[in-house]
């Protein structure tokens, strides 16, 4: 990894330079992982919606047990 800083007068880092490779690397981790995220969201509001279905009895709740299977 050949990462450079550009450093202002008083010595802080203020930008810095890497390699095009890894900076397109970075950029495609970056869309995976938010693919991932929205992903985990959809699931997460779908187990919730499941939820309210249950309590509101129009859907049947399964047993714990059966997530471990």
């Amino acid at each position: 990894m050949n990462t450079q800083f550009v450093i202002d007068q008083e010595g802080n880092k203020i930008a810095v330079i890497l390699p095009i490779e890894q900076y397109h690397k970075l950029l495609e981790d970056s869309k995976n992982q938010n693919a991932e995220d929205e992903r985990l969201i959809a699931e997460l509001k779908e187990a919730i919606h499941n939820l309210n279905l249950v309590k509101q009895g129009k859907l049947k709740a399964n047993p714990a047990k059966d997530l471990f299977i």
